[in-house]
């Protein structure tokens, strides 16, 4: 369906992942501090909403590095 009906196929990403930042260390701690602040202050938060909050797209089942993408298209994130 994905290759016949929206003209999309399997490739590989083409162009270099983001770098960390010169901070980063200082960043994730006060990410740390933020979370346990909204926390505390707001002890609604659904436990199921701390996964992955940090919006990193960490991938918590690896799989093959390749994405569906337009088929001839040149740069591939």
């Amino acid at each position: 369906w994905l290759h016949s009906q929206m003209n999309w196929s399997v490739h590989k990403a083409t162009h270099a992942t983001q770098k960390l930042p010169k901070d980063w260390e200082e960043q994730c701690i006060w990410s740390a501090f933020w979370k346990a602040y909204l926390i505390k202050e707001y002890n609604n938060i659904p436990p199921e909403l701390f996964i992955n909050a940090d919006q990193t797209q960490l991938l918590y089942v690896p799989g093959n590095k390749m994405t569906w993408a337009e088929t001839g298209s040149r740069q591939v994130s």
